[in-house]
């Protein structure tokens, strides 16, 4: 079992190094005040006014990013997860507020909670799929990555797309569930 878990892992990120998103903006940024080293569990955000490009792909989405947490060792819980998820894609450009900030591994080293946002504005073009983790007892945004510059109407004619467009997302979060190690995934 962990030579197969291994195994595809592995896998995963050769994969992911041959599909690279090199014509599109692929950021993410966090917070400072979350305690990643606490998250074991995740589920999903219920969205009130749910826009069709997000709707026709929502099966596609969960079952990639599920893939994804499941690699990291998150378990999907629907009572009181640590992290609740949300997902959408936005079919207009548009200007978002994103932090330059050290690749989450390497702020985990450190974790400084006095560290101050260097606040950058990015021009996320038309078909950027946003993921968004909520830290739900806190009810606050703790990560967020997004894949910018996909035609929406891609997505509905190609399901690697957004596959592609969740592993480059998810490329940006290496951050392993709370007592989850690679040699024991139990």
């Amino acid at each position: 079992m962990k030579k197969n878990f291994l195994l595809i892992f592995m896998v995963s990120v050769l994969f992911t190094g041959c599909h690279s998103f090199h014509d599109y903006v692929v950021e993410s940024d966090y917070s400072y005040k979350s305690n990643f080293k606490k998250y074991k569990t995740y589920g999903y955000m219920i969205e009130s006014n749910p826009d069709p490009y997000t709707t026709q792909n929502t099966e596609l989405i969960r079952k990639s990013v599920d893939f994804r947490m499941k690699l990291l060792g998150y378990k999907f819980s629907d009572k009181k997860p640590d992290l609740l998820l949300n997902y959408k894609i936005f079919n207009s450009n548009f200007e978002f507020q994103g932090y330059n900030q050290l690749k989450i591994e390497d702020w985990l080293k450190q974790e400084e909670e006095d560290e101050e946002y260097d606040p950058i504005k990015y021009k996320l073009s038309n078909g950027t799929l946003l993921i968004q983790f909520v830290d739900n007892r806190r009810r606050s945004i703790v990560w967020q990555g997004y894949a910018s510059g996909i035609n929406p109407s891609s997505y509905a004619s190609n399901d690697r797309i957004i596959r592609n467009a969740v592993i480059s997302i998810f490329d940006q979060f290496k951050v392993f569930a709370l007592g989850y190690s690679i040699e024991n995934p139990n």
